[in-house]
This record gives structure tokens, C-alpha cells and sequence, in this order.
């Protein structure tokens, strides 16, 4: 139970409570008690005593006839809170209301004596019954009575009994107890309501986490509660919708794997079959016929070589031999080879090499496969009797680091300018590719890659319906390393 985490926050709210009310409470009464209830107390005695004091001090007979003071504690006694007792000047019990001051009439009270000594110097004075013990037995007030001579007349004595200090410390504590019962039920309802309020929302999100099977992508939670749980609901929703892309991506490469695969082997198969059914008639296209199946194990090659380079990306990275590279041959082989290729094709395909070439720094097979996918791209996107060409020649980057700038063009639809850095993302393939061969939308975003692996760049400009170029840049030399920083 106590693993949910509802009930750990209801719990963190409230053992808090559960051992500071208690303690909090025990504290509070006896600061009440001892401070506020007391000083209460012997406030009101005192007042009532000095409203007698004001009432008996013009009757100076009351003070010399014990009768005559009876009679006055019997009026008196009916309106006061505690027990009147009337003493003469010498401290002995004139009349009382007091049972327990009853058999002293006459007499110095034995407990009194030390009152009698601080109210004879003209103090009123208090003391609780036995000293030092709470809850008291009694509260004793004393109060001078002065006559106009200046001498005294007597003393008033009111004295609050245990059952009256009882009666009221009973409704205080009731007092208090409720407030606070009050107190720590609103405080577990508040909360309940917090919990909850946290808790929900992460709920939720464990929901559609659990909802989360093989090949579902799952459905977006409500981005509630605290800053935190938000965060987390803005973070899951981010991921569902990356895995939706993904999924969206993953069948889109299925399908164009399953149909550059099946168009590739549909193509063998059918010349296959005509060699095979028809090998006199077959006898005058055998060359176009072995073009064509070098075109498809040509084209089959590249993909097969994307797939390659895809999966070490995605495992450990590139995996580059990098040497000093003569590009000026490499470049010249390629052309001979697209050349003979593309011979008897209705694309016109041009090469244009500068003769100063300086060496590179790089991958040859890596190089070799950069170009020919953008060469592949190029031919792909080239209508009837358009051109293609590939000219090299030494560039300088931004910062002026030497190095060879390799352009393919070609002529046709071009490229969008809102789809020119897109074109370069996996699997994305723009808005003019449904009008051509499909593909996997793999070829320019590892042909980029690779290029950047090689410190150099990939980058592309075009003109809507009427040419692109992709230019790649390769450096001569290694960047040099960065030099240490203190």
C-alpha cells in the first residue's frame, strides 16, 4: 500500500502533523493554562476584590462587628466567582464563604501568613494552593482595605476552589482540542485533495506509458499539475510524438525497401525470362539487355551499400580509412565508368575536371559512394534528352581552408526552397518525388553525413523547374587540433 504514490504523499503530508499536532498540542494547553488561564484568573479575582474594596472601605463598622460582616459576605458572596472572606486588620477571619475557613473564625489562617505580610505593606497579592502544583487546589487573592486615615481597615480574601478551576480548565481544553480536531481534519482532507492533485496527472502518465506496445506508438497525455509533472508530461508527449514520426518513417521505409527490391529483381527476372524464352530474338538487344542488368545490380549495389552505411551510423559511427587521395583519378574513373553506363541513355551526361587538383584528405570508397549517390539522384530526377554534369575544381570553405569543390547538376524540376535542407533528413522525400522512381529517401542524408565526417560539407542550390547542383566540399589537410585552453 504504502508503495503508491498517492499515499506517500498523503503520508508526507501528514505525519508531520501527526507528531507536531500532538506535541503542539500538549504545549498549547499548558501555555493557556499556566499563562493565559491563570493571568485570567486572578485578573477577574483581583477586580472583584477591588470592587469590594471600593464598596467596604466606606463601612468601617463592618470591619469592628462580626455580625455585620457576616450579613456583608451573605449579600456579596451570591455575585463573586470565588469565596469571599473578610479579615481585620490583624489578619484574623471576621466572616467567610469559604467551608475550609470556617473553623478559623477568630483566628489567624496557619497559610495565610505569608500572604498577610506582603499585603500588609499595601500589596494586593496571590498565590496558588499548594504552591508550585498544576492544576491548582485553589487560587488565594489578598487585598489590602485602606481607610481615609490611612491605616487599614482589613483585608479581602476571594479564594477559587479546584471544582471551579476544574469546570473551566475542562472548557478550555475542549476548546482547544476541537479547534485543533478541526484543524487535522481539514488538513488530511487538503491533503487527500493535493495527493490526488499530484498523482493524477502521473497516473495518467503511467497509463499511456503501459499503453505503450510493440508497434503502437501510443496517445499523448493533458500536460497538468505541478511545474515538475508537467515537464514530464511535455517530455512523454515530445517522445510520442518522435515515435510517431518514427513508426511513420519506419513503414515508409518498408515500403520503399519491399518496392526498390521488387523493381530491381522484377527487372532481372523479366530479362531473365527473355533470354531464356526468346534467346534468338534477344541476340540484337544483348547489349541493352546487359546494360540493363548492370544498371539494376548497379542500383541494387547503392542500396545495399546505403543499408550498410546506415546501420554502422546508427550502431558505432563511421568507420572512415582516411588517406591522402589523388581525387583527379577517382573522379576520372567514376566518369568513365557513368559514361559507358549511361551511353546508350537519353540523358546527356557531362564531366568537367580542372587540371590542378590538389589531394584530399579522406575515405576513397567513402568519397566514391557520396558522389555516386548524387549522381544516382541526379539521373533520377533528370527527364528525357536533360543533362547531367560533374565538375571538380580547388575551392576554399568560408574560412578559407583550401580544398576541392565537386558539383553534380542536372536539369529538371528542382528543388523547393522550403524543401532544400529537408531533402537531406532521413527518409524524407520531397514533394516532386512521387512524379519519379520512388527510393528510401536514404541517399543524401548519409551522402551529408559522410561529408561531414570527412570535416568537409554537403550543401545544395536550385532553380524550381530548371536545374540543381550539389556541391561537395573536401579539405586538402586535417583541420588542425584545437589548442588547449587554460
Amino acid at each position: 500500500m504504502l508503495q503508491r504514490l498517492q499515499t506517500q504523499l498523503l503520508m508526507s503530508h501528514l505525519l508531520p502533523l501527526l507528531i507536531l499536532l500532538p506535541l503542539g498540542t500538549v504545549a498549547l494547553l499548558y501555555w493557556l493554562e499556566t499563562q493565559f488561564f491563570l493571568n485570567s484568573l486572578v485578573n477577574e479575582l483581583i477586580v472583584q476584590g477591588s470592587l469590594i474594596v471600593e464598596f467596604v472601605s466606606e463601612d468601617p463598622a463592618s470591619w469592628q462587628d462580626p455580625q455585620a460582616a457576616t450579613r456583608l459576605v451573605q449579600r456579596l458572596q451570591p455575585r463573586l466567582a470565588g469565596h469571599l472572606t473578610l479579615l481585620d486588620n490583624q489578619g484574623r477571619v471576621l466572616a467567610t464563604a469559604d467551608p475550609s475557613a470556617t473553623p478559623y473564625l477568630g483566628q489567624i489562617i496557619p497559610h495565610d501568613r505569608g500572604l498577610l505580610e506582603q499585603a500588609r505593606q499595601g500589596q494586593v497579592v496571590w498565590e496558588t494552593e499548594p504552591p508550585h502544583q498544576w492544576p491548582p487546589q485553589a487560587i488565594d487573592v489578598l487585598l489590602p482595605v485602606q481607610e481615609a486615615r490611612g491605616g487599614t481597615l482589613g483585608y479581602i480574601q476571594l479564594i477559587h476552589t479546584i471544582d471551579t478551576i476544574r469546570e473551566r480548565l475542562l472548557a478550555l481544553r475542549r476548546m482547544v482540542l476541537l479547534t485543533l480536531t478541526a484543524v487535522f481534519t481539514l488538513a488530511i482532507g487538503l491533503s487527500l485533495i493535493m495527493s490526488r492533485i499530484i498523482s493524477r496527472p502521473l497516473s495518467a502518465l503511467l497509463e499511456a506509458v503501459q499503453a505503450l506496445m510493440p508497434g503502437q506508438s501510443g496517445d499523448p497525455v493533458p500536460e497538468t499539475g505541478p511545474w515538475e509533472v508537467r515537464q514530464l508530461a511535455t517530455a512523454f508527449n515530445r517522445m510520442v510524438n518522435r515515435i510517431h514520426h518514427l513508426e511513420a518513417e519506419r513503414r515508409r521505409f518498408l515500403a520503399g525497401l519491399v518496392h526498390e527490391i521488387g523493381r530491381s529483381v522484377a527487372g532481372l527476372k523479366s530479362t531473365g525470362q527473355l533470354l531464356r524464352m526468346h534467346p534468338e530474338a534477344a541476340q540484337d538487344t544483348l547489349p541493352e539487355l546487359g546494360m540493363d542488368i548492370e544498371v539494376t545490380a548497379d542500383e541494387l549495389g547503392h542500396l545495399l551499400d546505403d543499408l550498410t552505411t546506415l546501420v554502422q551510423t546508427q550502431s558505432q559511427g563511421f568507420s572512415l580509412h582516411v588517406e591522402e587521395i589523388p581525387i583527379s583519378p577517382l573522379l576520372q574513373e567514376i566518369c568513365q565508368r557513368i559514361a559507358a553506363r549511361w551511353a546508350q541513355s537519353p540523358i546527356d551526361f557531362q564531366c568537367q575536371l580542372a587540371d590542378d587538383l590538389p589531394r584530399v584528405q579522406g575515405d576513397a570508397a567513402r568519397i566514391r559512394q557520396i558522389i555516386s549517390n548524387l549522381l544516382s539522384n541526379a539521373y533520377k530526377y533528370t527527364p528525357t534528352k536533360g543533362r547531367v554534369r560533374l565538375a571538380a575544381a580547388p575551392a576554399s570553405d568560408e574560412k578559407g581552408q583550401p580544398g576541392v569543390a565537386i558539383r553534380v547538376s542536372n536539369t529538371g524540376p528542382g528543388i523547393p526552397p522550403e524543401e532544400q535542407e529537408r531533402i537531406f533528413e532521413f527518409y524524407y522525400r520531397g514533394s516532386n518525388a512521387r512524379h519519379f522512381q520512388p527510393g528510401l529517401g536514404l541517399g543524401l542524408a548519409l551522402a551529408r553525413q559522410l561529408a561531414e565526417a570527412h570535416h568537409g560539407s554537403l550543401s545544395v542550390e536550385s532553380h524550381p523547374d530548371q536545374w540543381t547542383t550539389f556541391t561537395l566540399w573536401l579539405p586538402c589537410h586535417p583541420p588542425a587540433p584545437a589548442l588547449p585552453t587554460n
